[in-house]
């Protein structure tokens, strides 16, 4: 009863309270106080969310102390926990701890330094004592989400692999109980037949049923055995593994779904470059990814519904030839107002830049034979195209001369470089490219009188 009391006035509070801030070196400091009293933390969460474990030490972010009463923020370090700790991508779990006096207390989350793991708290009710014996249970349905998250990116780290090739390797991910992101090398972004695929791989997976198994082994074996491990990833002499039937393997410290029927279902919502030769795709599982199809599918009902189309879904889905045709002509003519759409925002965005004012801003600067203009501006645009059509533009402008323009845009910036036919003899336009992309932390190259590129790093744009 007192659990229940104690979530629910967690609820209430829970949403106006963040995890305790701390700095590194206080949690470091934490974990070697821990270690040189009595060792690391005994991890029992890969076989249970509760536990009945000892106070070994405890802090309010700052120093240590005997205890912490109701409305303090801090951290309480166990002899055992069911806790996992945020590592390998995955989020630390939430939960309660109820001390043997009543005490009640939130964890809002756990976190893990040299195999210590520190529970971050806010207490609700009573007095937790230094050495007290608790109650510590963790919130299963974020765990079960979370586990869930956790083994459809193994999947997918597969079906990647399956689809585009060996060269896929996973490049960084985060698993939460909402959502799952996973960064991958590839060079090119994923066409509608990739992302089907994928999709398609992972659900057969699911509906499969498949019995995920654990097992610990020489990290050499594990190798040999062709288990995936993570680039840069630092493993000890034994490491786990995780098995799904014939179609992954990886080491992780995660935890998962005994099978992957636990998943349900699983649905790419987005796949995007953020680096040059890495990707992103954010995924859903389980009743988020239900909710969001079932959402999806209500609305595009409506739409074809506003647009004129009534004909029945069954006769679609079975084959009526009348029926295919009519959405199939809806959906080409809907993309084709997209792009004349997108056309249309590119042709305002490209025409409330000053022409005229960069072109008069020029600078004039010598080359061999005599004196150029220059037209260097950094603008607040996303898309190649535009800043290619401003430059020809410009340098029409000039009549003689060089452009410069720099972009802005999520992970790398497009740069495009100009030079007049009258300068090509003594400028290049693929050597100035060659050389502000280096300095933005990019590449390019192109023709005397033509280059583009793509860098980096805006903070050195005025030496570039």
């Amino acid at each position: 009863k007192n659990m229940e009391v104690a979530r629910e006035k967690a609820k209430s509070g829970s949403s106006k309270f963040k995890a305790i801030t701390t700095d590194a070196a206080h949690l470091v400091k934490l974990a070697q106080e821990t270690l040189d009293k009595g060792g690391p933390t005994e991890f029992l969460g890969y076989t249970t969310t509760q536990a009945t474990a000892n106070i070994v030490l405890m802090s309010n972010g700052t120093e240590t102390k005997s205890e912490l009463k109701a409305g303090d923020h801090g951290i309480l370090v166990f002899n055992k926990t069911a806790f996992y700790g945020e590592g390998g991508g995955q989020v630390g779990d939430h939960g309660h701890v109820e001390g043997a006096s009543g005490s009640q207390a939130e964890v809002v989350d756990t976190t893990k330094v040299n195999d210590v793991y520190l529970h971050h708290i806010r207490v609700i009710d009573g007095v937790f004592k230094l050495g007290d014996s608790c109650s510590i249970q963790v919130t299963d349905s974020k765990r079960r989400a979370t586990a869930a998250n956790h083994s459809a990116t193994h999947l997918l780290h597969a079906a990647l692999r399956k689809t585009l090739g060996a060269h896929v390797s996973q490049a960084g991910s985060l698993v939460d109980p909402e959502r799952l992101r996973f960064d991958y090398t590839h060079n090119k972004p994923l066409t509608e037949a990739d992302l089907e695929r994928v999709e398609t791989l992972v659900n057969e997976e699911i509906s499969n049923q498949i019995e995920v198994n654990t097992a610990e082994m020489e990290h050499q074996a594990a190798i040999e055995a062709g288990a995936l491990a993570l680039f840069g990833e630092k493993y000890g002499d034994r490491v786990r593994v995780i098995k799904m039937g014939e179609f992954s393997t990886e080491l992780c410290g995660g935890t998962h779904v005994p099978n992957t029927a636990m998943i349900r279902l699983f649905k790419i919502v987005s796949d995007a470059g953020i680096s040059a030769g890495v990707r992103r795709i954010e995924a859903i599982t389980g009743d988020t990814a239900m909710k969001f199809m079932m959402k999806n599918t209500r609305e595009n009902q409506k739409a074809r519904a506003e647009a004129g189309f009534q004909e029945s879904w069954t006769a679609y889905l079975h084959g009526d030839s009348n029926s295919q045709s009519t959405v199939s002509n809806w959906i080409d003519q809907t993309k084709a107002e997209m792009k004349s759409l997108s056309k249309e925002i590119k042709q305002l965005k490209s025409s409330s830049i000053d022409i005229a004012g960069l072109a008069k801003g020029a600078k004039e600067f010598s080359v061999a034979g005599g004196k150029a203009r220059i037209v260097t501006a950094s603008l607040d645009l996303e898309d190649r195209e535009i800043l290619s059509d401003l430059a020809d533009k410009i340098k029409d402008q000039l009549k003689s001369g060089v452009v410069v323009l720099v972009g802005k845009s999520e992970g790398k910036h497009p740069i495009v470089v100009r030079v007049s036919n009258d300068l090509t003899k003594s400028l290049s336009a693929g050597k100035i490219l060659g050389e502000v992309a280096q300095e933005l932390g990019g590449k390019g190259g192109g023709r005397p009188d033509f280059a583009q590129g793509a860098g980096s790093d805006l903070s050195k744009i005025s030496s570039a």
